[in-house]
């Protein structure tokens, strides 16, 4: 058996130390030779030292491993935890939010940033009133002011537009007559007068300065009060009617409407007033002629309507009894058509300003917004506490609702578009935006694109594929199948039709930078390119590609990009007025579905049914390289856009997903997943605008600017208990630390 290191090392220096040239004395008998002893020894502290070494390198690598290994289970942790916020959305948003900042900041993958992203979809802002319960919220029709009513007569003040502001601007000074039983904007004049009604009376106040609101008037009591629809005259509940006064100057009491029931409640419309009785009834009015109700319904309800509500036009009426739901009727001539119910009791309803989505809350402390086309609830919002008002700002884009707790909520939404977007395209310099629908086309303002301004609307037939030339003066709307029609833009607010050709089987169509040249491709595979700039005529044409469905044009406007069921991508040089082929690639594995050029010219990605895009670099376009493929949707990629700076590419498949792709580092960004992700491009380097269905909607691609908005908007704080929950033993990081102070 071999001896032990310590052993040799032992009896090595014993032999040395017996050695008389060093230790002269007792152990000079029978010593070895001096130089072998120090051979041994230092042989074996080498050797010593060559174990230490490498117990120190196992050891660092063990130490390495371990925190690889403790590293790779913190991104784990922390993508699960994404994917649970994901799901988490639709009943918890803002502790979604929360965990979703949590995550990405325990590690930035791509699934951490994608959920992160996704948490700036429509949030709630929880703004503190003085007032004990909110059943009352208006605002301003220039969407500046909000206003709040609470049961102890507290009527405050708010910045709409700035969530960060956690305090009112002003409170009105408190009346003694119990609850704010109405509160509401005068609809016309521009001067931004207040109501505010209690059982004591109706006041009135000017609040152009609402840091500073300025009383106007003290009117006889009243439970409830409203505006006419012009708002020349207050109408005000009385024992048995209702009192007016008109407006036009010092209000001036008008002849009085008698009621054989107490007036509860009022809803007003575009030229219509509706009220709510206690002995249950709603009664429809002309304000012009109020002798006598144009109609009368019988809703049921024992002490009148819980709530009351009619469209921003006046033709839909809406209505929830206790205990027998929610109620519609159609109003033709202020006549109620058959009512028809609509879904549970609510305690609160409030219209869009378009009419065509109603917002319902309850006892079940959720706020949901339906849409009256299809009736089915478009999305929903949870509430901490009980919801007893619901208010819509003049534009859609914001939706308030009071608590009995005095908490409101604020959600800001995306835009409403006028009907459905089927299709949406963007001028090169991200200035224009157009959209189309099945009622026709909208042009937009954009550019401050988180301030959208509609400039106008006009008749286009339905379509799903758009094209723009590159100084947005001209617009190509494809029918498919049948024809391609190009738009005079050079007045925004009339948009003209320049021309319309017959293209038989028609699939995709794209307009050249001045907008003088058109090209369309067909699905019987055939090609061709179009002189647009007065009088159409064809100049050139090829066929024998298949379905040819994708076309875009170079920025130079020198190269056309084609894609078709053929699987292949051509280039054609048009300067000439011909298609001269000069370069192709088969990379697909099945259909192209689209082409898109990068901003400088020398970059093109095809995306196909394959589900994959190709990024393929055309700086030489007739020695072009193979392209790369961009792999990992689920589904047929139809659309692409790059970003600007041409250093990032949004693709997007028939699922909604939307990937993020870094094309200089040739990596996955994050992954965006939501039903909105219709049609996705970039508004500019840091923000995204997708269409689906209503909603135009943004998307800020800086976590930091989404981390920080959700912060400041956060509620409470992640608790202990949740982070353990998402995080487990992940040393607490509350990612809001500063939420709910």
């Amino acid at each position: 058996m071999d001896e032990g290191f310590g052993a040799r090392l032992g009896r090595a220096w014993g032999r040395y130390a017996r050695d008389p040239c060093l230790f002269p004395g007792p152990f000079a008998a029978g010593g070895t030779g001096w130089f072998a002893v120090v051979r041994e020894v230092r042989g074996l502290l080498l050797a010593l030292a060559a174990l230490v070494v490498v117990a120190g390198a196992a050891a660092g690598l063990a130490w390495r491993e371990s925190g690889r290994a403790d590293a790779a289970r913190v991104i784990a942790l922390a993508e699960r935890a994404a994917d649970q916020a994901r799901a988490l959305r639709a009943t918890d948003p803002e502790l979604a939010a929360q965990v979703s900042v949590a995550a990405h900041d325990l590690a930035d993958t791509p699934r951490t940033r994608g959920a992160l992203l996704n948490s700036a979809e429509p949030y709630a802002t929880r703004l503190r009133s003085s007032g004990d319960r909110l059943r009352m919220i208006a605002y301003s029709q220039d969407r500046a002011v909000l206003a709040t009513g609470a049961d102890n007569g507290v009527v405050e003040l708010w910045d709409a537009a700035d969530p960060r502001r956690r305090t009112p601007l002003a409170t009105l000074p408190r009346t003694a007559g119990g609850p704010v039983g109405a509160l509401a904007f005068r609809p016309a004049g521009g001067d931004r007068v207040l109501l505010a009604a209690t059982r004591r009376g109706v006041e009135l106040w000017n609040v152009v300065n609402p840091a500073r609101p300025r009383h106007v008037a003290a009117l006889p009591g009243a439970a409830t009060a409203a505006f006419t629809p012009d708002g020349r005259t207050v109408l005000a509940a009385a024992a048995r009617g209702v009192r007016r006064w008109s407006l036009a100057g010092k209000p001036v009491p008008l002849p009085p409407v008698r009621t054989s029931a107490q007036v509860t409640r009022f809803a007003v419309g575009d030229d219509t007033v509706v009220t709510g009785h206690g002995d249950g009834s709603v009664r429809v009015w002309d304000p012009a002629a109020p002798a006598t109700p144009a109609d009368t319904i019988r809703t049921g309800a024992r002490n009148g309507p819980a709530a009351l509500a009619i469209s921003p036009d006046g033709g839909t009426l809406a209505w929830s009894a206790p205990e027998r739901g929610t109620w519609l009727c159609r109003l033709d001539a202020r006549r109620c058509g058959r009512p028809t119910r609509y879904g549970a009791p609510a305690g609160a309803l409030a219209f869009s300003p378009d009419g065509a989505t109603l917002a319902t809350a309850g006892d079940d402390r959720t706020v949901r917004l339906w849409s009256l086309a299809t009736r089915a609830q478009v999305t929903s919002f949870r509430h901490p506490d009980r919801v007893l008002g619901l208010a819509f700002a003049s534009d859609g884009q914001a939706l308030a609702a009071g608590s009995v707790a005095g908490a409101f909520y604020q959600w800001h939404h995306a835009a409403r578009v006028p009907d459905p977007a089927t299709g949406l395209v963007l001028s090169r310099d991200r200035t224009l935006m157009a959209t189309t629908g099945a009622r026709g086309g909208a042009l937009w303002d954009v550019r401050d694109p988180w301030h959208r301004v509609l400039l106008s609307r006009w008749n286009v037939p339905p379509t799903t594929r758009m094209a723009m030339s590159g100084d947005a003066r001209r617009l190509a709307t494809v029918e498919d199948g049948e024809a391609v029609t190009v738009w005079d833009l050079r007045d925004r607010y009339a948009p003209a039709r320049h021309a319309r050709l017959p293209v038989p089987g028609l699939a995709a169509a794209a307009l050249s930078p001045d907008g003088r040249t058109l090209a369309t491709g067909d699905h019987s595979g055939r090609l061709l390119l179009w002189d647009v700039a007065a009088r159409p005529r064809r100049l050139a044409a090829r066929d024998g590609f298949g379905d040819v469905g994708a076309l875009d044009f170079s920025p130079d406007g020198g190269l056309l990009a084609s894609g078709g069921a053929d699987r292949g991508v051509r280039l054609w040089d048009v300067r000439r007025g011909a298609l001269d082929e000069v370069a192709h690639h088969e990379e697909h594995e099945d259909a192209v579905a689209g082409v898109r050029f990068g901003p400088k010219g020398d970059v093109l990605v095809s995306t196909g049914r394959d589900r994959t895009a190709r990024v393929w670099s055309i700086a030489d376009p007739r020695h072009a390289p193979r392209p790369a493929a961009l792999r990992g949707h689920g589904d047929t990629v139809g659309g692409a856009g790059f970003s600007p700076d041409g250093a990032a590419l949004a693709t997007t498949d028939a699922s909604g997903t939307t990937r993020l792709w870094d094309l200089r580092a040739g990596r996955l960004i994050a992954e965006l997943t939501h039903p909105d992700l219709g049609t996705v491009l970039y508004a500019d380097d840091r923000t995204l605008v997708s269409a689906a269905g209503r909603d135009l909607r943004l998307w800020d691609l800086r976590p930091e600017g989404v981390a920080a908005r959700v912060c400041e908007v956060a509620g409470m704080p992640l608790t202990r208990v949740g982070w353990r929950r998402y995080f487990g033993d992940v040393p607490y990081r509350p990612p809001c630390p500063s939420a709910g102070r």
